[in-house]
């Protein structure tokens, strides 16, 4: 069975900076901000193009790490994420 894949929440829309990505909830107005490397992560998800390979590939090359390291902090930016109300499961 295949993961569910982890999507912006309704309420959310966010902007793309130079150096990161700008999260702004509908009720709350700004509410966070992602910085690069993580900000092409999040850019997976919102255009949904998001794989588990895709996303491991990217980040290891983006964070200079093996694919093992890359996929923990993977695990951790969406756990974050999903924590902070920013990600829903489909």
């Amino acid at each position: 069975m295949t993961p569910p894949i982890p999507r912006p929440a309704a309420d959310l829309s966010w902007i793309v900076e130079t150096r990161g990505a700008t999260l702004i909830q509908r009720r709350h107005g700004a509410v966070a901000s992602i910085p690069y490397p993580y900000a092409g992560l999040w850019a997976l998800l919102a255009d949904g193009r998001y794989t588990r390979d895709r996303a491991r590939d990217m980040m290891s090359v983006l964070l200079q790490t093996p694919p093992q390291e890359a996929e923990k902090e993977i695990r951790r930016a969406l756990a974050t994420w999903r924590k902070a109300g920013f990600l829903q499961v489909e």
